[in-house]
Protein backbone atom coordinates (compact mmCIF):
# COMPACT_ATOMS: atom_id res chain seq x y z
CA UNK A 1 0.00 0.00 0.00
CA UNK A 2 1.49 3.27 -1.05
CA UNK A 3 1.69 6.52 0.81
CA UNK A 4 -1.12 8.24 -1.18
CA UNK A 5 -3.43 5.27 -0.60
CA UNK A 6 -2.70 5.30 3.11
CA UNK A 7 -3.52 9.03 3.33
CA UNK A 8 -6.72 8.48 1.33
CA UNK A 9 -7.85 5.66 3.66
CA UNK A 10 -6.93 7.70 6.73
CA UNK A 11 -8.87 10.77 5.49
CA UNK A 12 -11.81 8.57 4.52
CA UNK A 13 -11.77 6.92 7.95
CA UNK A 14 -11.64 10.24 9.81
CA UNK A 15 -14.35 11.90 7.76
CA UNK A 16 -16.65 8.92 8.07
CA UNK A 17 -16.42 8.71 11.86
CA UNK A 18 -16.30 12.45 12.48
CA UNK A 19 -19.46 13.00 10.39
CA UNK A 20 -21.16 10.08 12.10
CA UNK A 21 -20.43 11.39 15.56
CA UNK A 22 -21.55 14.95 14.73
CA UNK A 23 -24.64 13.50 13.06
CA UNK A 24 -25.44 11.62 16.25
CA UNK A 25 -25.04 14.80 18.27
CA UNK A 26 -27.44 16.53 15.89
CA UNK A 27 -29.93 13.72 16.35
CA UNK A 28 -29.65 13.98 20.13
CA UNK A 29 -30.32 17.70 19.99
CA UNK A 30 -33.52 17.12 18.03
CA UNK A 31 -34.61 14.10 20.06
CA UNK A 32 -37.67 15.09 22.19
CA UNK A 33 -36.59 12.82 25.04
CA UNK A 34 -33.20 14.50 25.36
CA UNK A 35 -34.85 17.94 25.19
CA UNK A 36 -37.33 16.92 27.92
CA UNK A 37 -34.45 15.66 30.10
CA UNK A 38 -32.50 18.88 29.71
CA UNK A 39 -35.58 20.98 30.57
CA UNK A 40 -36.58 18.95 33.62
CA UNK A 41 -33.02 18.67 34.90
CA UNK A 42 -32.65 22.44 35.23
CA UNK A 43 -32.99 23.52 38.85
CA UNK A 44 -33.29 27.19 37.97
CA UNK A 45 -36.74 26.99 36.35
CA UNK A 46 -38.89 29.87 37.69
CA UNK A 47 -42.02 29.06 39.68
CA UNK A 48 -45.20 30.21 37.97
CA UNK A 49 -48.06 31.37 40.16
CA UNK A 50 -51.32 29.92 38.86
CA UNK A 51 -53.81 32.57 37.73
CA UNK A 52 -56.98 33.30 39.69
CA UNK A 53 -59.70 30.94 38.51
CA UNK A 54 -61.83 32.48 35.84
CA UNK A 55 -65.50 33.07 36.40
CA UNK A 56 -67.81 30.42 34.99
CA UNK A 57 -69.75 31.23 31.82
CA UNK A 58 -72.65 33.68 32.31
CA UNK A 59 -71.17 35.05 35.55
CA UNK A 60 -69.87 38.52 36.36
CA UNK A 61 -68.07 40.00 39.39
CA UNK A 62 -69.20 43.57 40.09
CA UNK A 63 -68.90 46.26 42.67
CA UNK A 64 -72.35 47.74 43.07
CA UNK A 65 -74.60 49.96 45.16
CA UNK A 66 -77.97 48.70 46.36
CA UNK A 67 -80.73 51.12 45.28
CA UNK A 68 -83.98 49.28 46.12
CA UNK A 69 -85.21 46.07 47.73
CA UNK A 70 -88.51 44.44 46.78
CA UNK A 71 -89.38 41.38 48.89
CA UNK A 72 -92.11 39.10 47.56
CA UNK A 73 -94.70 38.26 50.22
CA UNK A 74 -95.56 34.97 48.49
CA UNK A 75 -92.20 33.24 48.35
CA UNK A 76 -89.84 35.52 50.33
CA UNK A 77 -87.55 35.94 47.34
CA UNK A 78 -86.24 39.48 46.97
CA UNK A 79 -85.62 41.50 43.86
CA UNK A 80 -83.03 44.21 44.28
CA UNK A 81 -82.01 47.07 42.04
CA UNK A 82 -78.26 47.42 41.87
CA UNK A 83 -76.26 50.22 40.26
CA UNK A 84 -73.07 48.74 38.84
CA UNK A 85 -70.12 50.85 39.98
CA UNK A 86 -67.32 48.74 38.56
CA UNK A 87 -66.89 45.54 36.52
CA UNK A 88 -64.26 43.34 38.21
CA UNK A 89 -64.46 40.19 36.08
CA UNK A 90 -66.56 38.63 33.34
CA UNK A 91 -67.07 34.96 32.46
CA UNK A 92 -67.47 33.84 28.88
CA UNK A 93 -70.87 34.24 27.19
CA UNK A 94 -71.99 36.82 29.77
CA UNK A 95 -74.23 39.59 28.41
CA UNK A 96 -72.58 42.99 28.30
CA UNK A 97 -72.92 45.10 31.43
CA UNK A 98 -71.33 48.53 31.87
CA UNK A 99 -70.53 50.69 34.86
CA UNK A 100 -73.52 52.84 35.85
CA UNK A 101 -76.01 50.25 34.50
CA UNK A 102 -78.90 49.45 36.85
CA UNK A 103 -79.79 45.76 37.10
CA UNK A 104 -82.75 44.00 38.67
CA UNK A 105 -81.37 40.97 40.49
CA UNK A 106 -83.06 37.99 42.11
CA UNK A 107 -81.80 37.24 45.64
CA UNK A 108 -82.79 34.04 47.44
CA UNK A 109 -81.20 34.92 50.79
CA UNK A 110 -80.82 38.62 51.52
CA UNK A 111 -78.36 39.28 54.38
CA UNK A 112 -79.80 41.40 57.22
CA UNK A 113 -76.83 43.75 57.01
CA UNK A 114 -77.56 44.55 53.37
CA UNK A 115 -79.79 47.59 53.03
CA UNK A 116 -80.41 50.54 50.75
CA UNK A 117 -77.18 52.42 50.01
CA UNK A 118 -74.95 49.44 50.79
CA UNK A 119 -72.03 48.83 48.46
CA UNK A 120 -70.72 45.34 47.92
CA UNK A 121 -68.69 43.16 45.61
CA UNK A 122 -70.65 40.19 44.41
CA UNK A 123 -70.94 37.47 41.82
CA UNK A 124 -74.01 37.66 39.58
CA UNK A 125 -75.16 34.92 37.24
CA UNK A 126 -77.27 35.35 34.12
CA UNK A 127 -79.93 32.76 33.32
CA UNK A 128 -82.35 32.49 30.43
CA UNK A 129 -85.89 33.47 31.38
CA UNK A 130 -88.90 31.98 29.60
CA UNK A 131 -90.88 34.52 27.59
CA UNK A 132 -94.09 34.31 29.66
CA UNK A 133 -92.11 34.80 32.91
CA UNK A 134 -90.16 37.87 31.73
CA UNK A 135 -92.52 40.45 33.24
CA UNK A 136 -92.26 39.09 36.78
CA UNK A 137 -88.72 37.72 36.74
CA UNK A 138 -85.18 38.80 35.89
CA UNK A 139 -82.34 36.91 34.25
CA UNK A 140 -79.82 38.08 36.88
CA UNK A 141 -79.32 36.29 40.20
CA UNK A 142 -76.99 37.10 43.10
CA UNK A 143 -74.80 34.05 43.67
CA UNK A 144 -72.71 35.37 46.57
CA UNK A 145 -71.44 38.52 48.22
CA UNK A 146 -67.66 38.72 48.54
CA UNK A 147 -67.53 41.84 50.72
CA UNK A 148 -69.95 44.44 51.95
CA UNK A 149 -69.75 48.09 52.99
CA UNK A 150 -72.67 50.04 54.46
CA UNK A 151 -72.98 53.69 53.43
CA UNK A 152 -76.19 54.90 55.07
Amino acid sequence: MGYPTLIFVLVLFLTTFSCGSSGEKGVQKNNPDSVRQSITSQDSMPEVTPPRPDLPPNNIRVKGKLLKIHVSENDGIALIELRVLQILGVGSATPLVAAQDTLRIRVTALPDTLNRGSEFIGILSHRQVMVRQQKKSTPWQLERIENEQNHN
